[in-house]
């Protein structure tokens, strides 16, 4: 089945695997960010699906909507909140990752 497939933010992809990527980076994912403060996930905006969190300095992120796996990766510093999750948070600090 072909595109063309609209991500959440209304970009477009012909290929499935490109939007999947993009939905996940910009909707699933808080990351890559120093001092900073992201938007909260409000109810209805994960619908139990994955989230990750990775290579954050002193943020703020807040997940208010119930998810699946979360994964936290390579944060050090700042404030993180979640709600309820059908599966563990898996979090490994930053001196974990090889």
């Amino acid at each position: 089945m072909g595109g063309p497939f609209t991500c959440t933010d209304g970009t477009m992809f012909e290929k499935k695997s490109d939007w999947r990527k993009h939905e996940m980076l910009t909707q699933y994912t808080f990351g890559k960010m120093e001092d900073h403060e992201f938007e909260p996930k409000k109810p209805g905006d994960i619908c139990g699906q994955a989230f990750d969190i990775n290579d954050l300095v002193g943020c703020t992120a807040a997940v208010c909507d119930a998810t699946d796996m979360v994964q936290i990766d390579n944060c050090t510093g700042g404030s993180h909140f979640f709600s309820a999750s059908s599966s563990p948070m898996k979090r490994r600090p930053a001196d974990a990752r090889s």
